[in-house]
Formats: structure tokens, C-alpha cells, sequence
């Protein structure tokens, strides 16, 4: 009975996390379009995919990873904490490197690159914070990452759709995001600290053992989240902003239908 009551509670925690971020972008993206117009949408939409991408080839992979190994065996916590987070640290860097050249040498315009560069940033600070949340889901503590990120999310919206009111541009939007993600993490690690003991010292070996043991899932995120998002990468080529801003509205409709399944 407490297996299951443990089960319902961390599942409602996941689905309360993806559920607020899902209405929240819905609401974002409806924002943006109505009070900057259909070609800053199709910036931010742009600019989000890229990040999505880069994202989950940086971190997702690691976490799926980290959180199986963690759950199998909680006495090297202190070193996926440590040295994990240091990992992460280095891909997430250079996927930002990799998004920043690929989209230097697309032809976007100079204002589309600078709001991808801007929310690229953001890949950093959540491929980090993946690390607190591999622990937090294999400790089984699920309900910290709703606290963590909820509030955030937001007040995140909110102060947005203020900025936009301002008269400001996608720019200044993208960045009160890529902020937030440090916030988040920021806030995950004091919690994480809380109840994990841990050493600063980095394990090389494990580093890199954990490197090639996380291949199969990266290549198995990589190819699932390319497949969903390359279709805006082509229109943006050969339609421009405003046609993925068009196509953005449209595909956001569906994230409430995969909401349930995803957080089971």
C-alpha cells in the first residue's frame, strides 16, 4: 500500500511539473503572438527548437542514465552529484558551441540569430539542473522537483507577458527564460544538498565510464527529438519566421494530449 501511495504521489508531482509547464507555453506562446505578432512567434518557436534539440542531445541522455544507475546503487550519489554535474557541464557547453555555429552559417536574419543565441544559453543551466532531477526521481522524491520548478514556471509567464506589454522585444523575452533556468537549478541544488553528503572532488574514471555508457541513450533522445522538431528547422529555411510561427501555434495545441502519458 505505501508502494502505491509512494507511485500515485510522485506521478501527480510529474504530472503537476509538465502540466503547469504545458499551459504555461501554451499561454506563452498565444502571448506572443498576439501582443508581438506572428514573426516574433515564429523567432521564438525557432529559437526554442534549437534548444530543445541541443538540450537533449547535452543532457537527457545523462539523466536517463543517471537515474537508473542511482536507483540501482544510492552509495555513488555523491558522485553523480559531483562529478555528474561537471560532466554535464562540459556537453552542455559544447552543444551551446555547436548550436551557436549552426546557426551563425543558416542564413536567418541578424535579429532571428541573436534571440537563438540568447535562449540557446539556456541549454546550460537545465542540462545541470537534469542532474538534481535524476537524483530527486531516483530517491524517489519526485515532489521537490514540482517545488522547484512550478513557482517558477509561473512567475516566469507572468513577468513575460509583462515585458511584452513594455513594448519589448523577443530578446529581452528569451532571456527572462534562459534566467529562470538558472533560477531553477539554482534552487534544485540547494534542495538536493539538503539530504545528499557529498565530496567536491571529481572522479575522472567515473566521468569517463558514464561518457560511454550514456551513447545508446543520447543517440535513442537524439534521433526521437530531431524527428519531432526537424520539420521547423526545414520550414524556417525555406518559409521563414513567419511560417513557423504559424506552424508553432498549430503544434502546441497537441502537448495537452501527451501530457498524461509522458508523466507516467
Amino acid at each position: 500500500m505505501e508502494g502505491l501511495r509512494r507511485l500515485l504521489g510522485n506521478s501527480v508531482s510529474l504530472l503537476l511539473n509538465r502540466l503547469t509547464q504545458s499551459i504555461t507555453t501554451f499561454i506563452l506562446v498565444a502571448s506572443i503572438a498576439r501582443i508581438l505578432g506572428a514573426y516574433e512567434l515564429g523567432q521564438y518557436m525557432l529559437a526554442f527548437s534549437y534548444y530543445y534539440v541541443f538540450m537533449t542531445l547535452a543532457s537527457q541522455g545523462f539523466k536517463t542514465l543517471f537515474t537508473r544507475e542511482i536507483s540501482r546503487n544510492s552509495a555513488q550519489i555523491s558522485a553523480y552529484l559531483i562529478s555528474g554535474t561537471f560532466l554535464q557541464l562540459l556537453f552542455s557547453i559544447a552543444g551551446y558551441i555547436v548550436l551557436a555555429l549552426i546557426v551563425y552559417l543558416l542564413p536567418y536574419s541578424q535579429d532571428t540569430s541573436i534571440v537563438c543565441y540568447i535562449l540557446g544559453l539556456a541549454v546550460i543551466p537545465f542540462s545541470l539542473s537534469n542532474v538534481t532531477e535524476a537524483i530527486f526521481q531516483a530517491e524517489e522524491k519526485m515532489h521537490l522537483i514540482t517545488i522547484s520548478t512550478v513557482p517558477i514556471y509561473i512567475i516566469r509567464l507572468l513577468v513575460m507577458i509583462w515585458t511584452m506589454n513594455l513594448n519589448q522585444n523577443i530578446s529581452i523575452v528569451v532571456a527572462i527564460m534562459a534566467a529562470s533556468e538558472c533560477l531553477i537549478f539554482l534552487i534544485e541544488w540547494c534542495l538536493v544538498t539538503q539530504f545528499i553528503k557529498y565530496k567536491w572532488q571529481l572522479d575522472w574514471k567515473f566521468m569517463w565510464k558514464t561518457t560511454k555508457a550514456s551513447g545508446s541513450f543520447i543517440v535513442i533522445e537524439g534521433i526521437s527529438v530531431l524527428g519531432y522538431r526537424i520539420q521547423v528547422f526545414i520550414l524556417s529555411i525555406f518559409g521563414g519566421e513567419l511560417v513557423v510561427g504559424l506552424y508553432g501555434a498549430v503544434a502546441q495545441l497537441m502537448q495537452p494530449f501527451q501530457i498524461i502519458s509522458h508523466s507516467l
